[in-house]
């Protein structure tokens, strides 16, 4: 493999991680105390499966009413989020396919003020908050940003060139793109091959399909690689990639 010669290799501190989202707060504050729960900087996360409610009259600060009437408004399918620490806040960005009961509330822009029905399980990666920390002892670094020359190789080619220059033993590598921010519908793929879903079907191909929204000022780079080595000093961080 020679296309490490023509790649900008970029060592990243992060993990991957596996998390409960709270389900009670608007979806954007639930993912805001996430991201800050586990000291990141930015993450990347898969929601599948998730029912979320609107309770006409609620400010987005109050809590949820203690007792609840059966009020779903409808049922998230998937979603595929970055979030990403800013100076004012938190930026929010992604794709995903859901269904409201109401179709006069069908919009392509999902409404971060919504909260989910229930806490739900997620699993993705997120960068340490400074995200250009390396650890310089013994040079290991969890994460690498890939910024490979043209042509552009496939996800496979970079993969196994990127793990030969950084000495990793495995790894596995997500495409990236520009971030527009909000939440927008994406429909006719299968739920199935979303990166961090809970089954890949025996497939690694479909990671080149689903590109990770990338935030600005982490650019450029082209694909995400993540450390699967069994020798990592984090066990729990290799367990979960080896479930990504």
């Amino acid at each position: 493999m020679t296309i490490v010669s023509d790649m900008g290799i970029r060592r990243m501190e992060g993990r991957p991680f596996e998390d409960i989202l709270d389900g009670y707060f608007p979806l954007r504050e639930s993912i805001r105390q996430l991201l800050q729960r586990q000291g990141f900087g930015a993450m990347w996360i898969t929601l599948l499966h998730a029912p979320f409610m609107k309770i006409e009259g609620l400010a987005e600060d109050a809590p949820v009413p203690l007792h609840l009437r059966k009020i779903y408004s409808g049922m998230i399918d998937h979603m595929l989020l970055l979030a990403f620490s800013t100076p004012d806040g938190m930026g929010l960005a992604g794709t995903g396919d859901w269904i409201f009961v109401d179709s006069r509330e069908e919009h392509d822009l999902f409404p971060d003020s919504i909260r989910l029905g229930e806490p739900a399980f997620v699993r993705g990666v997120g960068l340490i908050n400074d995200c250009d920390a390396v650890d310089q002892v013994n040079d290991f670094a969890p994460l690498a940003f890939l910024a490979p020359g043209a042509p552009v190789p496939s996800g496979d080619e970079v993969r196994l060139s990127a793990i030969q220059y950084l000495g990793w033993q495995a790894g596995k590598c997500f495409a990236l793109k520009a971030a527009d921010l909000g939440i927008r519908r994406q429909v006719g793929r299968d739920v199935q091959t979303l990166p961090f879903g809970s089954d890949h079907i025996g497939t690694e191909t479909s990671w080149d399909d689903w590109p990770l929204p990338m935030p600005e000022h982490l650019r450029p780079a082209d694909w995400l690689l993540v450390n699967a080595s069994p020798d990592q000093v984090r066990r729990q961080s290799l367990e979960v990639a080896l479930r990504l």
